[in-house]
């Protein structure tokens, strides 16, 4: 098997193989769903991000994944998912959605993530994404994030160790970078480990 192409049954497979954590559920105000979306583009498999508005009052102007808190209407976390896809995209999400890790972000957040393998239908790369949430949606390949080039390693006051894709002129990092970090590990097989000699290593607080 290609490890920088899945197929949307190869996702699924590789998803289901990995250990997946879970944590004890919070309270409503305090949940997120999230949307890890891949797509095949020619022969390589990618992701796609989207660029935070600059008037975002959270993280502005950062690359994350389509996403975001759990409301009222939302009847469970795949709602809230699929509901922010289209808050945040402008699209219906027509895609399975594969349940991921659960995380709790640096901010307290429990955080649902899931996988989506998207196609045609869903009408990438013509999002109409909401200007007061997104500048912009793109993708970048598994191949070219991975590749050492890409990769730098930042030595972070509070967190330690912290990895970071820069590539295409996009800096992907915090809670994003680690987990296009873990997606390489559980679903590709890349082990993007940080090694101390790294001469890539910066030191930023």
């Amino acid at each position: 098997m290609d490890m920088t192409k899945l197929s949307e049954d190869q996702l699924l497979k590789q998803v289901q193989r990995s250990t997946l954590w879970t944590m004890e559920k919070p309270t409503q105000d305090h949940q997120a769903g999230l949307v890890i979306p891949l797509i095949n583009i020619g022969d390589q498999t990618h992701l796609i991000f989207t660029k935070r508005s600059a008037s975002m009052r959270s993280h502005p102007g950062q690359i994350s994944f389509p996403g975001g808190k759990r409301e009222d209407i939302d009847g469970s976390m795949e709602d809230c998912a699929r509901r922010e896809w289209l808050e945040e995209m402008g699209t219906k999400l027509s895609s399975p959605l594969v349940t991921y890790h659960e995380l709790r972000s640096p901010h307290g957040l429990h955080v649902q993530c899931f996988c989506s393998h998207l196609s045609s239908v869903d009408q990438f790369p013509n999002f109409d994404v909401c200007p007061d949430e997104v500048d912009y949606a793109f993708s970048l390949s598994i191949a070219d994030l991975i590749s050492r080039q890409s990769i730098r390693w930042v030595k972070h006051e509070k967190f330690g160790p912290m990895i970071e894709f820069r590539i295409e002129g996009e800096r992907i990092w915090g809670f994003t970078g680690f987990l296009v970090r873990q997606l390489c590990m559980d679903l590709f097989g890349y082990e993007l480990r940080y090694r101390e000699e790294d001469s890539t290593i910066l030191n930023e607080s």
